[in-house]
């Protein structure tokens, strides 16, 4: 299985990994650190709206720009050996929002 990173540091364009959400509802995204940190890997489904829409306190580059990028995949074992790989563990916990997957 693919994983779709979503880093877009200077916050051009979202249209990519909001194309990604909407393609694959039934997918994972996890949140993480640009610069790679065990203790961060938040777990969410797709249609979670924490990382789907701006708020007041993330307008202007809300989702995989700034200090934040996206991992997403359709294949949740997929996705946490590549975090693994990335950074050394796996998910830091699951989302309060979209419950646990």
């Amino acid at each position: 299985m693919t994983v779709t990173l979503f880093d877009n540091p200077d916050g051009t364009d979202e249209a990519p990994y909001l194309r990604w959400l909407s393609e694959h509802p039934g997918g994972l995204v996890v949140n993480l650190r640009r610069r790679p940190d065990p203790a961060y890997a938040v777990l969410h489904r797709a249609t979670c709206w924490t990382i789907s829409r701006p708020t007041l306190r993330t307008e202007g580059g809300p989702f995989t720009s700034r200090a934040y990028i996206k991992a997403c995949a359709t294949d949740k074992s997929a996705l946490q050996a590549w975090i693994v790989a990335r950074q050394g563990a796996g998910f830091s916990k699951r989302c309060a929002v979209c419950g646990p997957v």
